[in-house]
């Protein structure tokens, strides 16, 4: 891209879990990139975490982050409910925005956050890291070369890793949308999975163990897409707090079936019609290195991300969705 720097400068606001080991220590590998700041209210956390992952200085507000005219790119890690108005300041500053997931809170304020970055022309991606991540490119790529026809039906788990909810905001239901955050990983994933979109949703769950909080703590999700593929998604903070993080997902297909496991030694496993059992080595790649990087290649070249705002909005409909069918007990239609 004509005037663009060798190494873009990047900006990362917010200093928890995410922003530091899932994006600041990535940052500081990426060849693309230049850590040029930190974020954060307290100003001497700001310059710790900055000293931390060798960043050239830090920042008690976005917008002294946003004067600097060596700031190409701002990546957001704050609580869901603080996004929209992050990205809207960003790309009016003509800021490049990369915004971990999910987009927003509501469907409005992710309207708001794509108009501002479409009218400012600058690029802008959640980061939905399930599709950079090596065992569900695997799957992904399973599907794509036919090796089990048509899929049909998918079956997803999520259960997060020791101390999650580690933050106080993913307790609190308005400002992180509780088990939305980890449900949006895997109906993402089977939407770019499938290529369609969803058509109903109908959900169970609640808070059923976690008393300290307003938020639902278990999900379990039915989604029948607009070409008739079926999808069940289910996503709990109900677990040992020490216990790993497990995830799976199972594709069901006309000719076949596709199986990964997180626990297993053979994580991604292949089974024809024909009678054919075997497995998919998935490659050693970060997937959160991979996605950043991802999106610094597409400012300096100038193109499209893989993964649109619009896409990143859909999902959030979806997930919505599923909110909705627990409350109500009811089935839900998209578009909502």
């Amino acid at each position: 891209m004509v005037g663009m720097p060798e190494k873009l400068g990047i900006v990362v606001l917010g200093t928890g879990y995410s922003a530091q080991l899932l994006h600041m220590e990535k940052i500081a590998r990426i060849p693309e990139l230049r850590l040029v700041g930190v974020v954060s209210r307290d100003s001497e956390r700001a310059k710790l975490i900055a000293r931390k992952y060798n960043a050239e200085t830090s920042f008690t507000d976005l917008s002294e982050a946003l004067k600097r005219q060596d700031v190409d790119v701002i990546d957001i890690n704050l609580p869901t409910f603080m996004h929209k108005d992050a990205a809207v300041k960003a790309a009016q500053a003509g800021k490049h925005i990369l915004c971990e997931k999910p987009i927003s809170m509501t469907l409005e304020e992710a309207d708001e956050m794509i108009d501002a970055a479409r009218s400012a022309g600058v690029k802008f991606m959640v980061a939905q890291v399930l599709r950079f991540w090596p065992e569900y490119i695997a799957v992904k790529e399973s599907v794509d070369r036919n090796l089990i026809g048509i899929p049909v039906a998918a079956s997803a788990l999520r259960i997060p890793g020791p101390g999650y909810p580690w933050a106080s905001w993913h307790l609190r239901a308005k400002e992180s949308g509780g088990i939305l955050d980890l449900l949006i990983h895997d109906i993402d994933y089977v939407r770019y999975l499938f290529g369609s979109e969803v058509e109903t949703v109908v959900a169970d769950g609640g808070t059923l163990a976690w008393k300290n909080t307003d938020a639902f703590d278990h999900a379990s999700v039915l989604m029948r897409f607009r070409d008739d593929k079926i999808a069940q998604v289910t996503a709990s903070w109900i677990r040992p707090m020490n216990m790993p993080i497990t995830h799976s997902i199972e594709v069901h297909g006309t000719n076949g079936y596709i199986s990964m496991n997180s626990f297993a030694d053979q994580k991604v496993l292949v089974s024809t019609n024909q009678g054919a059992v075997f497995q998919v080595k998935p490659s050693e790649a970060d997937g959160y290195y991979d996605e950043i990087r991802h999106f610094a290649k597409c400012v300096i070249e100038n193109k499209n991300p893989i993964i649109s705002p619009e896409d990143s909005k859909a999902s959030l409909e979806a997930s919505l969705a599923a909110l909705i069918s627990i409350q109500t007990r009811k089935h839900v239609s998209l578009p909502l």
